[in-house]
């Protein structure tokens, strides 16, 4: 290993590097002036606009060192740049309505440009490595590339002390006019493996590179048929163009320098496409690198297939009834008019339908019709895990057989139909059915299989194609498009070199929120705090009440409470003088409902954000909740209120040990008592909660879970007067937002329900395990 090249060493090569010791913003004045001039080069904005606005009085007065669009643009051009574009035009053995133009990179350029990128320092791998989840190595874990057992071989293959480097090429036509028009583009992207999936599946990132656009030609054949073999061998011969460099690299190596300005000796092997172009790319297997992708193979597939099935099986208006009704959750996509009507499905909606489709078809006659779709939603959620043990792929693998033992009984009902036809098939004869046998296969040898996700090249196109199109005058789409992101390239990575300069913004996290707080002088902040940890959950208040101040016996009547009094006797009687750490249900109510307190009065919030790290890498941040406890308003009649899991046994931490050791509880109101003047309590240093008990209902065959959906039936608990069995729990004793959905019982459901009072009406009700990934992984164990 040698000393090599920085990014900034190489930025320094620079013919202004010079005038950069002094203002490290040339050929800007200042770095308001660089803010300025990269806001206007990257905002879309046309060069009479830029004109325009740089042409007002008040502009004129900012001490800037470009006056019109021609000198910033001159300013822009002469900045340091990456890979440069190269033009070539391409001969067709037919003819063809135009010259094929070909712009592209040159690929090695592209991969070095990724490797020596300083965002990345720190968030790659340069060697394979096995993960086990214990010294003895039983179980093995797949997350990055670089954990796999094809990573593990090819870096046998190649010469000692080299490095390898995994090639990720991404490509999909994509429209270039939203409405009308008809324009297309071909992108190509690229990016290295050798990037953690964190970091590389990120948009800011900027791990994806266009590497080129693909010509799209019009020969001239009477033939379609013909066109179309005569275009995919114009594609293939485009990329034996655009990859010889990375084929020569395979063969004799490249040194370059990481991010740090190390230098290694680089193999390449290559993740991507498939058919003649890799014939002559050493170590390139296409069993191996064809791997499965999320996006099109099992979210498209769900909403081909699944959802159709569940349409046919329910009917639309059932089916949209049913979506309705579901309570609404902050920050969710909530399907107030169903899902069968939907326009313009994109991934996050498909995935935001997998969220309830298993809670909606449940009650279903035929119970293996919803074990099928049970099943496969499972399948899904383990496969996308970030990190998977061999255990995990070993229910993935099941979880496909348990499918092909319940399929027949999709034929049996007819839900299984023809696209165009819509007749009913006999058989399951379609390409990603097939594509899921590969999935366990590709777990072994590339790791997991969310990293290959199309999520953020698709997002891409908006960047590289769908916005450069947009400024351009709509002819000769390719080269202008290329002339714009040249620009965007060079204020992106001269921004890059003045972010390195500069202070570090981070994002909110409440976790760190919390210390600061636990570190602030006391008497600067309100007690007890808004944002606090508590185990693994961090909880976020409003800094004000949504009422200040209420008397025990008002509040008891405005959330429906008529037990409230009682309950805070019995916590107070429990809490004793000294503050416990620890609640339990306890047994019949021992407080009366004119319990004599020592407070009055009451401080009241209507919510509370929770917030928990991913089950698998606890330097990331899972999504944030919002818990609800509204008093009953129009239009929620009965109140809205949220499930949340309540920890009950302090030898059992979420989510390590799942649903053992918790409760899963309704919050109807969020408290913390005012003490009497002159009077210091230990109970008014805490948050409360009146939590009402739901129970897990034991199924008939002994499971804790219905045995066709997979899923936990709860009900309401009561005393032995029937009322419902309410107790007040300190809120620092809450652990992780509960998504509950009504459970409907046969074919249709009652037509009374709605979003405002499913909850409230539903005897019974789902714990819908697959609202969120990371609770799916917890309460299954994954």
């Amino acid at each position: 290993m040698g000393d090599g090249q920085t990014f900034l060493a190489c930025f320094a090569l620079d013919s202004f590097s010079v005038h950069r010791k002094l203002n490290p913003y040339y050929l800007f004045s200042t770095l308001a002036d660089w803010k300025m001039a990269n806001f206007l080069l990257t905002s879309g904005l046309s060069m009479r606009a830029i004109n325009t606005y740089l042409s007002l009085e008040l502009t004129k007065t900012l001490p800037l060192s470009f006056q019109s669009t021609k000198e910033l643009r001159f300013h822009a051009e002469i900045l340091p740049s990456g890979p440069v574009w190269k033009f070539k035009v391409v001969p067709t053995t037919h003819p063809t309505k135009q010259p094929v133009h070909h712009y592209y990179h040159n690929s090695l350029d592209c991969i070095e440009s990724l490797f020596n990128n300083p965002i990345f320092a720190g968030k790659m791998d340069f060697s394979p490595y096995r993960l086990f989840t214990t010294a003895e190595r039983i179980v093995r874990v797949y997350t990055e590339w670089m954990s796999s057992d094809a990573a593990w071989e090819l870096q046998s293959q190649i010469t000692d002390g080299s490095t390898l480097c995994g090639v990720i090429l991404s490509s999909d036509k994509t429209n270039i006019t939203n409405v009308c028009g008809g324009r297309v583009a071909h992108p190509l992207l690229i990016s290295l493996t050798n990037i953690r999936m964190k970091t590389r599946n990120k948009a800011s990132s900027h791990a994806f590179l266009l590497l080129v656009l693909m010509p799209i030609p019009q020969f001239v054949h009477p033939t379609t048929r013909i066109c179309s073999v005569l275009e995919a061998r114009l594609f293939h011969q485009c990329l034996d163009i655009v990859l010889e460099p990375l084929k020569t690299a395979a063969r004799v190596g490249r040194m370059m320098s990481d991010p740090l300005g190390n230098l290694q000796c680089e193999k390449y092997c290559l993740s991507g496409v498939s058919h003649p172009f890799f014939r002559d790319w050493p170590l390139s297997c296409p069993s191996r690198f064809l791997t499965p992708e999320c996006l099109h193979h099992w979210h498209r597939f769900f909403w081909d297939h699944d959802l159709g099935w569940c349409i046919e099986a329910l009917g639309s208006r059932e089916l949209n009834f049913r979506f309705s009704v579901l309570p609404p959750i902050t920050g969710v996509r909530h399907f107030s008019q169903g899902v069968t009507q939907l326009k313009q499905i994109t991934g996050r909606m498909q995935r935001n339908t997998q969220r309830y489709i298993v809670v909606v078809l449940a009650g279903f006659p035929d119970a293996r019709v919803v074990t099928a779709i049970q099943v496969l939603m499972d399948f899904r959620y383990l496969a996308q895990a970030p990190a998977i043990s061999s255990t995990t792929r070993d229910k993935i693998a099941a979880a496909l057989a348990e499918f092909h033992q319940h399929k027949q009984a999709i034929l049996d009902h007819g839900l299984h139909r023809g696209g165009q036809t819509k007749l009913p098939l006999e058989h399951f004869n379609f390409p990603k059915l097939e594509l899921l046998h590969n999935v366990v296969l590709s777990i072994n040898n590339v790791g997991s299989i969310l990293q290959w996700t199309a999520n953020t090249t698709e997002h891409a196109h908006i960047k590289v194609i769908k916005d450069p199109a947009s400024m351009t005058n709509n002819m000769n789409y390719d080269a202008q498009i290329c002339c714009t992101l040249d620009c965007d390239k060079k204020c992106r990575l001269f921004n890059t070199t003045i972010k390195l300069w500069s202070p570090h913004r981070k994002a909110t996290n409440l976790f760190a929120v919390a210390q600061r707080l636990l570190e602030a002088p006391p008497g600067s902040i309100p007690s007890p705090l808004r944002v606090f940890v508590a185990s693994s959950t961090a909880f976020h208040l409003n800094r004000e009440p949504s009422i200040r101040r209420m008397s025990i016996d008002n509040a008891a009547q405005k959330f429906d409470l008529p037990d409230l009094r009682g309950a805070l006797g019995d916590y107070v009687n429990r809490e004793g003088a000294f503050a416990q750490n620890f609640h339990v249900f306890s047994g019949p109510r021992r407080s009366s409902h004119d319990a004599e307190l020592p407070f009055n009065e009451l401080r009241v919030w209507y919510k509370v954000c929770l917030q928990q790290k991913s089950y698998h890498d606890l330097s990331t941040l899972g999504l944030a909740f919002m818990v609800h406890a509204h008093p009953p308003c129009r239009p929620w009649k009965y109140g809205r209120y949220n499930g949340v899991l309540l920890n009950i046994n302090e030898a059992h931490a979420w989510p390590s040990s799942g649903l053992a050791g918790h409760s899963v509880i309704l919050v109807h109101m969020i408290m913390c008592p005012t003490a009497r003047r002159r009077q210091t309590c230990s109970w008014t240093d805490r948050f409360l909660v009146y939590a009402e008990r739901l129970d897990i209902v034991t199924q008939a065959n002994g499971s804790v879970v219905e045995p066709s959906s997979g899923l936990h039936v709860l009900k309401r608990a009561t005393r032995a007067s029937g009322a419902p069995f309410g107790e007040i729990f300190p809120l620092d004793q809450l652990r992780s937002y509960c998504n509950l959905a009504p459970r409907f019982d046969g074919a249709q459901a009652d037509s009374r329900l709605s979003c405002y009072n499913s909850i409230h009406s539903s005897p019974t009700m789902f714990l819908n395990k697959y609202i969120d990934k990371d609770f799916y992984y917890a309460v299954t164990g994954s």
